[in-house]
């Protein structure tokens, strides 16, 4: 347990001013409770035995003071005040469940922002090791995980105090009944702590199904086109059926338990108060019209304990349910922790010391060399050569001789094993933030946001930052403004799920435009138009071919004639540098090695 609440707090960060509140209003919430049941059995013995009051002398000077003289007006008094300490009691315990739920939202909120937060920031070595149905599973999964161990600690530490409270009352009323009832409950409790064992692997399938379930439906429609053509819609729909089965029934598992005990408790407090009235008649030979005094207290501590006595139950089981996620947490966070350290420190030594100039001059690779965690086969070895500013350079070779790989290194997501990349004759690693703020990035899919066409090429600007004279100018740069002059609502026009309206030329127009709109120097195209057409591919390479001399560009190539236009051409070869010269010079070196027509594939 003491290893649980470690995880707690180190998830939950520097919050302790937020869990003492929870505490102190916990706290409060209990001693109305207490009081709550504490006030019952006075009243109902002062109802029942009439000279119970007469013998209260602090009671008798209430009354004295406010003229009361009869039992029928003192009753009726004591009636209100009674009712009026019950009504307070739900005032404050309501207010209670307002405040820890306040403060449970904002500590669930922060625990997810901070993972979706290390996520962005993380390494891109890491992303490359998740899929997208992982990551957003696991954030959901985290949040209802938080909630979930947040609500079951209160209801635990709540419910323990005024159960304490409670059994200091009933030890006072009837000690016999007290045991009877605490033996019952510890049967109970050890029978329902059996049960709990099993939770742990239920909520671990639950997890790890939903994590499936969710791929799949990804899989599906990211691909719909092909799931139809080829009509495997059965089989996406069987693996769907399969993981719900799995996560009903570890659900179901769940439900089972925490219904258990409600059942078990409510019959246990029965046969309890059975077994003390047997008792009490039979065997001690007591009046029955002395026991309702004590029944009247433990009918009311009933109805609080049975619930109370419940929920811990049930918070146990949610503790237990959701332990595997909070496993999975801890344990991702200090990764996460531990892989980002370093970075964000650099972030920080380079936001109070710029080391790169906001005007780009010179790009150098100097023999960067890069292996994938886990490889033992180099994606890139000894790679050197150098980009002035306003050149382009074209980058070519068959699959898997590291074109993506150079290009994620130059865009700064993965840093060389030894090497370095130069701007200006400064390490990119020593303003890492500095050389991404220079570079633009049009890949071969065009990440396009269910959003406007203007906040797609704007993308991740506030909309009342938007600048619409520059917005109007990338769009004529790259020739979208006829299309956006004949849209009714012009670049308001919703462009649908991952641009689905636009065709595929005009969605690759778009990205470039983002990239002309953030006015970046220098433009990294990675097979920015292998997936269009002939015609298509030839209108868009001429508005790349336009950008030369005032952009430089760096363009990874699925075809040769996209590149005809460039200053100098590199081919790699097995993650090597095997010729760099004018695109005459390296065509022919590429055929003499190949034997192949145009296609790099």
């Amino acid at each position: 347990m003491i290893n649980y609440f470690q995880k707690i707090f180190y998830i939950l960060g520097n919050e302790n001013k937020r869990i003492f509140l929870l505490l102190v209003v916990f706290i409060v919430s209990s001693i109305a409770d207490f009081i709550g049941v504490a006030i019952i059995g006075p009243y109902t013995r002062m109802v029942t035995e009439p000279e119970t009051i007469s013998s209260l002398q602090f009671l008798n000077n209430i009354f004295s003071f406010l003229n009361l003289q009869n039992y029928n007006q003192k009753l009726i008094f004591l009636t209100v005040v009674v009712i009026a300490v019950l009504v307070t009691q739900v005032i404050i315990l309501l207010s209670s469940q307002y405040v820890s739920l306040k403060i449970s939202g904002y500590l669930q909120k922060k625990v997810v922002l901070r993972l979706f937060g290390d996520y962005v920031n993380v390494p891109y070595k890491f992303i490359l090791s998740e899929s997208s149905a992982s990551l957003t599973n696991f954030i959901q999964e985290s949040e209802s995980s938080i909630r979930g161990n947040l609500i079951a600690i209160l209801q635990i530490i709540n419910n323990t105090f005024m159960l304490f409270a409670i059994l200091f009352i009933l030890v006072q009323t009837s000690p016999t009944l007290l045991v009877i009832i605490i033996g019952v409950l510890s049967i109970v409790f050890v029978v329902i702590n059996r049960l709990n064992n099993k939770v742990k692997q239920a909520g671990k399938v639950r997890v790890e199904e939903r994590k499936k379930n969710i791929s799949t439906i990804n899989h599906t429609f990211g691909g719909f086109k092909e799931t139809r053509v080829i009509g495997c819609e059965s089989y996406f729909q069987s693996q769907v059926r399969q993981q719900y089965d799995k996560c009903i029934n570890a659900d179901v598992l769940v439900g089972i338990i925490q219904q258990v005990p409600g059942v078990i408790i409510k019959s246990s407090l029965v046969i309890a108060l059975v077994i003390f009235i047997g008792i009490s008649v039979t065997v001690l030979e007591q009046d029955v019209r002395e026991l309702t005094p004590i029944l009247g207290v433990f009918g009311v501590a009933g109805v609080r304990v049975s619930p109370a006595f419940n929920l811990i139950l049930n918070s146990l089981t949610m503790i237990k349910s959701q332990g595997y996620t909070l496993d999975v947490l801890y344990l991702k966070l200090k990764e996460i922790e531990k892989l980002t350290k370093e970075q964000k420190q650099g972030i920080e030594n380079s936001e109070t010391h710029k080391h790169l100039s906001s005007s780009f001059d010179e790009l150098s690779l100097v023999k960067v060399d890069y292996t994938y965690p886990g490889s033992e086969q180099p994606s890139l070895q000894d790679i050197s050569f150098q980009l002035k500013k306003g050149e382009s350079i074209g980058i070519i070779g068959k699959s898997g001789a590291g074109k993506t790989t150079l290009i994620d290194v130059i865009l700064g997501l993965l840093q060389p094993d030894s090497g370095d990349l130069k701007v200006n004759g400064v390490s990119i690693y020593e303003d890492l933030r500095g050389w991404q703020d220079i570079l633009g990035y049009i890949p071969q899919t065009i990440f396009l946001t269910e959003d406007t066409i203007e906040k797609n090429i704007a993308f991740g600007v506030p909309e009342k930052l938007i600048d619409r004279e520059r917005i109007a100018r990338v769009l004529k740069m790259t020739e979208l403004e006829e299309l956006v002059t004949s849209l009714p609502n012009g670049v308001k026009t919703q462009v649908g799920e991952r641009g689905v309206r636009l065709s595929g030329g005009q969605r690759q127009r778009v990205g470039i435009a983002r990239a002309l709109y953030h006015q970046r120097q220098v433009l990294v195209l990675d097979e920015a138009t292998s997936a269009l057409d002939s015609q298509t591919e030839s209108l868009i390479t001429e508005a790349i071919k336009s950008l030369a001399g005032n952009q430089t560009l760096i363009i990874i190539a699925h075809r040769l004639s996209t590149i005809r236009h460039c200053d100098r051409i590199c081919l790699l070869e097995k993650g090597r540098l095997v010729k760099i010269g004018s695109y005459d010079e390296v065509v022919s070196e590429y055929e003499s090695r190949y034997q192949a027509g145009v296609s790099l594939t």
